[in-house]
């Protein structure tokens, strides 16, 4: 039985310093950020050693879809280094920040110039699928992502348009 229960204002306060909190750590926080990152290329490196022809699927809810999109730019960007990308065939966002991450901490994205020549094709190979829970008041399309993307030709590796955006209301 689904019953709306109302927030009391110290849940909301709870709920919004728990958030923020997490936010920051991994947007001003470069140390924390690289091993958050570091476990991602960790977990994929090995995933990659144990099953090199293995297709690899990312899934990441709320800021883990920031800390995955990062991991997976280094690798798309370094494939020496992270070999693992060329396993990749899907990344799923649910309620994203990643366009907020783009405009409010740019300098996150500034050693993102463009994705490695041997990667780049007309045929992208990383299928992208963005949910948005229409009541998020956090994570909406992405479209300050695809076109930052598209300026740096990192549309040529992920498969990510407009119609890849799937909204759904929980209530």
């Amino acid at each position: 039985l689904n019953r709306w229960v109302p927030f009391k204002p110290e849940d909301l306060k709870r709920i919004l310093d728990d958030y923020l909190g997490d936010v920051q750590l991994v947007a001003e926080f470069s140390d924390v950020r690289a091993g958050i990152v570091g476990r991602l290329h960790t977990a994929l490196g090995n995933a990659h050693t144990l099953y090199p022809d293995a297709e690899i699927y990312v899934v990441a809810h709320s800021e883990g879809t920031v800390v995955a999109w990062l991991g997976l730019l280094a690798g798309v960007t370094d494939p020496v280094t992270y070999p693992w990308i060329k396993q990749v065939r899907g990344f799923m966002t649910i309620g994203s920040p990643i366009d907020k991450h783009l405009i409010l901490w740019p300098d996150l994205f500034t050693s993102f110039q463009r994705p490695h020549a041997s990667l780049v094709s007309p045929q992208p190979f990383i299928r992208w699928l963005n949910y948005v829970d229409n009541g998020d008041p956090v994570g909406f399309e992405l479209d300050t992502a695809r076109s930052w993307m598209h300026q740096r030709d990192y549309d040529q590796v992920f498969n990510f348009t407009p119609d890849d955006d799937y909204y759904f209301t929980r209530y």
